[in-house]
């Protein structure tokens, strides 16, 4: 049966429009896996690294993205100052933060520094107020060309460490520097692609829509 003249315009300018259809663009699948920490409670100093090693059991697909998604506390990074071991003589603060990235053999692949905000001014010891963090932080690879490759068998290790203590020992003076953030819970969040394509319609589907 031929279709009619009236609607031969139509049946065109549908077959024009779905000709033109783009594919579906690729679709991120999001995985989200808990890594689970050598204590409740991780005190990160520069002096020892948090090592968090992971196994799917499965391979990733081609991976768009990785982030590491962290919660924990943190407050100024106190230094204290004391003569030949003696009794504290003074107190500082610095900016708290933390390094993060993967670890590839004896290789630091991606290391990353998180900084948390405020100032603080000089102030005793134990006189920092410990405030709550949640942050997701992206790892930072270089001109934006990301290769995830290590990862592709959906195993790996993933780092943490303190920052390194900003005060400088000369004797008989010594510096001691508590951790510039604490780890409460570690989570890798991984977007995989998993585009799926369009599924195409044949003409003779189109014209029987107006039999």
């Amino acid at each position: 049966m031929l279709p009619s003249p009236r609607s031969l315009p139509i049946l065109c300018c549908l077959a024009l429009a779905i000709h033109a259809l783009p594919a579906a663009a690729p679709a991120g699948e999001i995985v989200r896996l808990p890594l689970t920490l050598s204590a409740d409670l991780v005190y990160l100093s520069d002096m020892e690294i948090e090592v968090l090693s992971f196994d799917t059991a499965q391979p990733w697909t081609e991976i768009l993205d990785v982030r590491l998604h962290l919660t924990g506390t943190y407050c100024c990074h106190l230094i204290v100052g004391s003569y030949a071991l003696g009794p504290p003589s003074s107190a500082d603060c610095a900016e708290p933060g933390l390094v993060c990235g993967f670890l590839v053999g004896d290789d630091e692949i991606y290391p990353t520094v998180r900084m948390f905000t405020g100032t603080w001014e000089d102030q005793t010891y134990d006189a920092c107020e410990t405030q709550d963090f949640e942050v997701e932080i992206v790892f930072e690879v270089p001109a934006d060309t990301a290769d995830w490759s290590f990862l592709a068998e959906g195993a790996g290790t993933v780092f943490l460490r303190g920052l390194e203590c900003p005060c400088v020992s000369v004797y008989p003076n010594m510096c001691f520097c508590d951790p510039s953030a604490v780890a409460i819970s570690a989570e890798l969040v991984v977007e995989l692609e998993t585009g799926v394509p369009v599924e195409s319609s044949s003409w003779g589907a189109i014209k029987a829509i107006f039999r």
